[in-house]
């Protein structure tokens, strides 16, 4: 019998076997690269460890011996379940191997708004030369940016909108705790940034508040960021009544998830000027629909939900990974343990 059976469902560049086995060179290992949803049920029995984001309620049924779900991404709301939160598996994601990249797609999301480039690149292709109107412009420094879920992800977006000069305010669901169950990723190394707030997030920012506090959050900000994670409690957080407290010249951002968001009340809003434009690398459905209004709405930027790719993007993945790995062979607490009934 090997000392563990690990199931690989995600491994895009051929590496992680020999990565897992790097990680426990003093333990006799059986290796399964089943990257096939179908096929998964038959390669549960005797598995004791997941890699993966998705485990069908066949798998699960299959899974008597599974200990432990380690899943690609850093949002769960595709592999949790009833009958998974009735058992004793331990599920953990990869938050830490996000940040930079959303917080810079996120910037960057801003930033077009703030100087007008879709207009730009318009007035390029059509060999143009258009200024914007300076009306319509402006700039970020000094501006406040509200973050709507401040994890990892609105953690790396304030240490960066801090860096340009922005006021920082943040919305999470329980101020000033950092739970347990997630035991810091400084030493991964995976945002060379982290140390200037020497792990006290809350020195990132002018405020962090409650849910409470949304609809204050949504008056003061210039721009409001949506990273927060899709729970029961975060769907359609985002409606009628939240764009309408927002200032008419504020942008909104989402770098969360799609359903998080009411379309319709969103569409109206930029319609109708409620709120000045958006930039959005989610949506509801995805792929987004040809006929849906937002692909030509002019202040309206979107990008086809790719904020969290980037060159470094596995080896972080595989870093948080392999560190749980040999954490869970010594009976060590793992990082970024997910509570599998409140979502995230």
């Amino acid at each position: 019998m090997p000392d563990h059976r690990i199931v690989l469902t995600y491994d895009p560049d051929g590496t992680l076997v020999d990565r897992v086995r790097a990680a426990l060179p003093h333990r006799s290992l059986e290796i399964v690269r089943e990257l096939s949803a179908g096929a998964l049920p038959d390669a549960m029995p005797g598995t004791t460890i997941l890699f993966g984001n998705y485990l069908s309620p066949a798998a699960l049924q299959a899974a008597r011996d599974l200990r432990w779900i380690q899943t690609v991404g850093a949002g769960v709301d595709v592999l949790l379940s009833v009958d998974l939160a009735s058992t004793d598996i331990v599920v953990t994601n990869t938050s830490g191997a996000f940040g930079v990249q959303i917080a810079e797609h996120a910037l960057s999301l801003m930033f077009a708004l703030a100087r007008r480039l879709p207009a730009a690149l318009e007035s390029q292709a059509a060999r143009r030369y258009a200024p914007e109107p300076r009306d319509n412009l402006f700039e970020l420094t000094d501006k406040t940016v509200g973050i709507v879920g401040f994890g990892d992800v609105g953690q790396a977006l304030a240490r960066r909108a801090r860096g340009i000069g922005m006021r920082v305010i943040a919305l999470r669901r329980s101020p000033g705790t950092s739970p347990a169950t997630h035991p810091p990723l400084a030493d991964l190394a995976l945002d060379s940034l982290a140390d200037s707030d020497r792990g006290d997030a809350s020195a990132l920012v002018y405020e962090v508040w409650g849910p409470d506090r949304l609809d204050e959050l949504l008056r003061e900000s210039d721009v409001v960021v949506n990273a927060a994670p899709l729970t029961d409690a975060t769907v359609r957080l985002f409606g009628r009544e939240q764009f309408a407290r927002m200032r008419s010249s504020a942008c909104f951002i989402n770098v969360g998830r799609g359903e998080t968001v009411d379309q319709d009340s969103l569409i109206d809003a930029l319609r109708s000027g409620v709120i000045a434009g958006a930039g959005l690398d989610v949506t509801t459905p995805e792929p987004l629909p040809p006929d849906s209004p937002l692909w030509t709405l002019p202040n309206v930027i979107l990008t086809a939900h790719y904020a969290g790719w980037s060159d470094t993007m596995l080896d972080r993945i595989y870093a948080i990974f392999t560190d749980n790995l040999r954490r869970f062979d010594r009976g060590e607490p793992l990082r970024n343990r997910v509570d599998v009934r409140a979502g995230y």
